[in-house]
């Protein structure tokens, strides 16, 4: 067992070193813990993602985040509301600014699903006339459907 601190009163309290790792060792007890209203949301779930990936080496993407030493800078999940749910809208998805910093207010923003897919590593780059796009968004500039494209470059 290690010594924290509540949050909400600034008592000294024990818990275990996993609720702390977890982010979830943040109140003394039931009384000081506060309901934000939030847990079915997809706003809630973004942050339980978040945790689960930085934290968890049996999630598939552990080595994508945790395995490569970023973490979730956010204790609780009042830390991340307070910091990202002004700027939040529904349809967005979060995005880490720095690929290889940690989650937390300076790094990371929200943006649509369809720039994030485009920012992926694993996203295939062509330069062509000095100028570099992912697959998508050359078809996208061209005009043509992105299988299509991909089945040409493959052709030659």
């Amino acid at each position: 067992m290690i010594e924290r601190t509540c949050q909400k009163c600034k008592d000294k309290f024990f818990t275990y070193p996993s609720r702390v790792k977890q982010g979830r060792a943040v109140y003394c007890s039931k009384s000081c813990h506060k309901t934000h209203g939030l847990t079915n949301t997809r706003f809630y779930k973004v942050f339980k993602d978040i945790k689960y990936r930085c934290n968890n080496p049996k999630n598939k993407e552990f080595y994508r985040y945790g395995g490569r030493g970023i973490r979730c800078l956010w204790v609780s999940f009042e830390n991340f509301r307070d910091d990202m749910f002004p700027s939040y809208k529904e349809g967005l998805t979060i995005e880490r600014i720095n690929n290889d910093g940690h989650y937390c207010r300076e790094n990371c923003k929200w943006i649509p699903r369809k720039n994030q897919m485009r920012n992926m590593s694993t996203n295939r780059l062509i330069t062509f006339n000095g100028q570099t796009y992912c697959l998508a968004e050359w078809a996208e500039r061209v005009g043509v459907n992105q299988y299509c494209l991909r089945k040409r470059l493959v052709r030659g």
